[in-house]
């Protein structure tokens, strides 16, 4: 996990003093929820979000791009919060730290001599002959200047790497429980999200977000069904054809398929936000003529993100 560049302190409103509340939300898809809840964030006023709620989505780092297994990502994310709490990293999270800062730093690019993967096996190479993943860093700053010494000396990288320490220090979550909230929101993907006899990872999930008291939020079939909720063709759509989203071409499927109809083209790169940003009211209030019981969700056709955004609203739906 990662927070894209830095959340900065708490902050508190314009015209008070009073504290915002964070709301971490943590995602299965890299692309589709990521720009769908960046639009929410940066239309907070329009869309009528709570003005004391502070959205903050949380990235994937460098070693966890590709997990579609919210299982992994709930595991990942408990661990990304311990770090935290503790101030300690692994050696394994640093590195991965350590790319994603050159990435967001243009450092290094799909154009560059060294790509995200060379510089991500460099370090691994020469950082984890002396160290072992799972360890557990104590002095940051050490490790932070083997590293620095490490690509100056083997990709010939100097620029801002001097900065690589203060990085590290800024990607801990400041999160206070029972005041902020994390929110998991996943799709009902049984390919990647299997509900097996022997192997409940959806169970597990779901009490898992119990015990720590995570917000489960859960498409189904997958997030396009949420972004269909928008608009009122939703209706007319055949319920079970909606539920089994069969694959209409070899890499799209019937749901992402009917909406790029109803939004000019919709690709997962290009949500295009600003025809969703004044339907919101109507996704949510459409989302109530599906399912909605997360423990329903399960099987059935329906989302609860509509629930996630009536909070972040405060209860406040035009109808």
């Amino acid at each position: 996990m990662r927070i894209p560049k830095t959340f900065g302190q708490r902050a508190t409103t314009k015209t008070s003093n009073e504290v915002r509340r964070k709301y971490f939300l943590v995602f299965e898809g890299s692309e589709t929820e990521v720009q769908y809840f960046n639009g929410i964030r940066d239309n907070m006023v329009a869309i009528g979000v709570n003005p004391l709620i502070d959205i903050k989505p949380l990235l994937r780092s460098y070693n966890e791009m590709g997990w579609s297994n919210p299982k992994k990502i709930l595991n990942r994310l408990i661990e990304y919060i311990d770090e935290g709490n503790s101030g300690l990293l692994t050696i394994n999270s640093i590195i991965s730290k350590s790319v994603d800062y050159l990435l967001e730093e243009g450092v290094i690019s799909n154009n560059s001599l060294y790509s995200a993967y060379d510089i991500h096996e460099i370090l691994t190479t020469n950082i984890l002959t002396i160290n072992t993943g799972d360890e557990l860093v104590q002095d940051i700053g050490c490790i932070a200047k083997e590293i620095c010494d490490c690509l100056n000396e083997k990709a010939s990288i100097i620029k801002a790497v001097e900065y690589l320490n203060e990085y590290f220090n800024k990607q801990y979550i400041t999160y206070e429980a029972g005041f902020d909230k994390i929110c998991i929101i996943v799709d009902r993907d049984k390919d990647s999200f299997v509900a097996l006899p022997y192997n409940d990872q959806f169970e597990y999930v779901k009490n898992k977000c119990i015990e720590k008291g995570f917000g489960f939020y859960l498409t189904n079939p997958c997030f396009e069904f949420w972004l269909l909720m928008h608009f009122d063709e939703v209706h007319n759509y055949d319920r079970n054809i909606l539920l089994d989203n069969p694959k209409i071409t070899k890499k799209k499927r019937y749901t992402q398929i009917e909406l790029a109809k109803l939004l000019h083209g919709y690709k997962k790169k290009d949500v295009k936000f600003y025809l969703l940003k004044n339907r919101v009211d109507k996704a949510i209030l459409n989302e109530k003529s599906f399912c909605e019981d997360i423990d329903l969700l399960k099987t059935q056709l329906g989302c609860n993100i509509g629930i996630l955004m009536q909070e972040l609203k405060g209860n406040n739906i035009n109808t």
